[in-house]
């Protein structure tokens, strides 16, 4: 494949997979990943925490777009979580500099914000809440994911590569939007959830991954200065509920609106600001909640 070489980290994943096929038509690939990639691309066998092969892996390429990391849902011990997600960061990114990689975009998360379902809850500050609000992690992966973007900052002000983090709400896959609005559903209606069923995370943001690959995409695309990040989410939520109602619920007291006409025009605007990203990136999320519930009932999954 011709066109600009892109290293892809993480590129074997779940997630990783969307982000190759929005690449692969019009980008020279290579998949980084400790697994090999199943599609038709360029494929290295390694892991972020070996310097020396991130230094090889990335010799020759114009970008690099870091997926690679341990996940929240993925069960690890908070030094795992910590090591492999920040060591990881700093190892691609100061590899890819010395490869004289110029533009890099990597996956932080909407977890930097501390809002998970975590006690004490870090209630927000506004709704909806934006790359301009405050941080506030108190786990080990939320943290995690804060310092990967202390890290890509860092690696931007050096001026010899620009350095783009996207924050990706929860990116729900086709097969899992049915239990995840069977979960919303429960926890909208006001009785405890049934036994066994976790409850949908509190702020019910959520991207398609498709969407969430365009974006990547995007910001690669873009021409945004040094240093940039940018919230991706979709542009309502999971839940039928209004939104400052089920924040209100969530988080045991009303949260102030940032722009009060955002939850006027849409009851169910979501709680998780996308703006930034559609007006400077270009990027729009594909229909709502709804429909991706119609639609992955239409396939089957």
């Amino acid at each position: 494949m011709s066109g600009p070489k892109v290293a892809i980290t993480g590129g074997s994943g779940r997630f990783g997979r969307f982000v190759v096929d929005e690449f692969q038509d019009a980008y020279d690939v290579t998949v980084i990943d400790k697994a090999p990639t199943d599609r038709p691309v360029r494929s290295v066998v390694a892991d972020v925490l070996d310097l020396p092969a991130m230094s090889e892996a990335f010799q020759g390429h114009d970008a690099v777009v870091h997926l690679a990391g341990i996940d929240s849902g993925v069960k690890a011990s908070e030094h795992d979580y910590f090591e492999t997600n920040v060591q990881g960061t700093w190892n691609v990114l100061a590899a890819a500099e010395a490869a004289g990689v110029r533009k890099a975009v990597v996956c932080a998360s909407i977890a930097a914000y501390g809002l998970e379902a975590v006690e004490p809850r870090r209630v927000p500050d506004y709704l909806p809440f934006d790359e301009e609000h405050p941080l506030r992690p108190d786990v080990a992966y939320d943290l995690s994911k804060q310092v990967c973007e202390t890290v890509s900052k860092s690696f931007a002000r050096r001026g010899r590569m620009s350095v783009v983090c996207l924050r990706p709400a929860w990116i729900i896959f086709p097969d899992r939007v049915a239990d995840f609005d069977a979960r919303a559903r429960e926890a909208d209606g006001g009785g405890p959830l049934p036994a066994g069923h976790r409850p949908p995370p509190p702020h019910r943001a959520y991207v398609r991954p498709d969407d969430a690959a365009r974006c990547f995409r995007l910001a690669l695309e873009r021409g945004v200065g040094a240093y940039d990040v940018f919230n991706v989410g979709a542009s309502d939520t999971m839940s039928r509920a209004p939104t400052l109602a089920f924040m209100e619920k969530v988080f045991g007291r009303p949260i102030p609106p940032k722009d009060p006409t955002v939850f006027v025009r849409d009851p169910r605007a979501a709680a998780f600001g996308n703006a930034r990203a559609r007006s400077v990136l270009g990027w729009e999320p594909t229909g709502n909640w709804d429909a991706f519930v119609r639609q992955t009932a239409s396939t089957g999954l």
